[in-house]
Parts: C-alpha cells; structure tokens; sequence
C-alpha cells in the first residue's frame, strides 16, 4: 500500500511509509537536483552528491540536521 501526501517544506509524510524530497538548492548551492525517497536513501544520495558535485564531505548526522533546520522532522529521518 503506497501513501504519498506532499507538504510545501518538502516533506512527504505517510504513517507506513516515511519519505522526503529535498533540493539541493534549498541548502544554499547553485544545483537543480531534486531526491525524493525513504528518508535513509535520501540522506545518502545528498550526502554522496554533495562531495561528488561539491567536494564536501558531510557526516550524516550533519544532513540529519540540515533537513531537521529546514523544517523536517526528525521522526520523518528514524528508520
């Protein structure tokens, strides 16, 4: 059963399934990328993006807070 309910801060929410959908450029870089899935797929996507792309390398407890700054929640990121 798949549930989907987008919110205008990114965060898509389901009590079965938690995902998000950030943009990179929310976070203060000049970058198109959009990642939408379950919040563990996400932060590692950003993470490997941004030092692929950016050359810095984020630990995931530093993307953890970024998303939780910009207005997702921190249950929304716990698998």
């Amino acid at each position: 059963m798949k549930c989907r309910f987008m919110i205008f801060i990114g965060l898509i929410f389901c009590p079965w399934q938690m995902t998000l959908k950030i943009k990179v450029s929310d976070y203060g870089f000049e970058d198109d990328l959009e990642i939408t899935g379950e919040a563990n797929e996400v932060i590692e996507k950003f993470r490997s993006h941004m030092e692929e792309k950016h050359g810095i390398d984020y630990s995931k407890e530093a993307v953890i807070q970024m998303f939780t700054n910009r207005g997702h929640s921190l249950e929304s990121m716990k698998q």
